[in-house]
């Protein structure tokens, strides 16, 4: 049986990534690095 990815816990470095606001600027992982930063996802039907 396969085990299960329990994600990142607390205190554990994110791994990189970078994603295009709605405002079009992208926004990379790495400009935040050591300043908290919540992110969000939100499902739509555009």
């Amino acid at each position: 049986m396969p085990k299960k990815n329990k994600g990142l816990q607390p205190g554990e470095v994110i791994p990189s990534f970078s994603l295009e606001g709605t405002d079009g600027k992208t926004y990379a992982s790495e400009d935040y690095k050591g300043k908290p930063f919540l992110l969000v996802f939100l499902r739509s039907t555009f």
